[in-house]
């Protein structure tokens, strides 16, 4: 099932130093695009990694196949934990959500349907409008302005801009 979310990699640079694992992650779910490999690659050169690898990486077009290349490099990192990674996407999709949340329809809504798509955090449960709310004896609209505070207090948290 494609991810509800598709993060521009300029955004994702922007919060997190991603590593080829994580975005071969990224990759897989659907969350980032085939040709953010070569906009990581260009990035990684420029602060002077060098490889073999990354060489053949940075040859190709946006139109070639670069899943071979990323594979390649995420192999000479360090293993990751799985779910680590899935949480630090999933964070940065909350991010992501939130910088652009006056443009979607309910934006709460859409992070409800995110926590789905993360195998539901059970750290985003103070924002799952719909859980707080079967624990509030508040109206609709108190209960969604705090869901919409402690969201943006996670961002800010977990998900701080690096540059």
């Amino acid at each position: 099932m494609p991810s509800p979310v598709l993060l521009p990699i300029d955004f994702v640079l922007a919060r997190h130093n991603i590593s080829w694992r994580e975005l071969l992650v990224g990759l897989d779910r659907g969350w980032v695009q085939p040709r953010d490999a070569l906009t990581l690659a260009h990035r990684r050169r420029a602060i002077g990694d060098d490889s073999p690898e990354l060489d053949a990486l940075l040859e190709l077009g946006p139109s070639d196949r670069v899943m071979p290349h990323v594979m390649a490099l995420a192999a000479l990192e360090p293993e990751q934990d799985p779910r680590e990674m899935i949480a630090r996407w999933g964070e940065l999709a909350l991010a992501w959500t939130w910088h652009y949340r006056e443009a979607l329809g309910d934006p709460l809504a859409t992070v409800a349907d995110l926590w789905s798509d993360f195998d539901f955090p059970p750290s985003w449960e103070p924002f799952i409008h719909y859980l707080a709310a079967a624990d509030d004896d508040a109206d609709a609209a108190a209960t969604r302005a705090r869901a919409l505070d402690r969201w943006e207090r996670f961002v800010a948290s977990h998900v701080p801009p690096t540059t």
